[in-house]
């Protein structure tokens, strides 16, 4: 996986539109998930977005990402 945590790129949202976002975390090799703290999931990566003065963090895989 070329990006790293605390890498900025650009997200694709489900709803198709390009947001900056910042790489909070990434799937573990071994198992295949991401777990943090507050969510755990079976994607590539784990992004937060900054939207109207809230972050949010959102799952994603590389192709959503660039």
């Amino acid at each position: 996986m070329p990006y790293s945590i605390g890498q900025k790129v650009i997200y694709n949202t489900i709803g198709g539109k390009k947001v900056e976002a910042t790489i909070v975390a990434k799937k573990d090799p071994e198992t295949g998930t991401i777990k943090t703290d507050r969510a755990s999931g079976n994607f590539d990566y784990l992004v937060s977005v900054e939207k109207n003065g809230i972050t949010e963090e959102h799952f994603c895989n590389e192709k959503d990402i660039k």
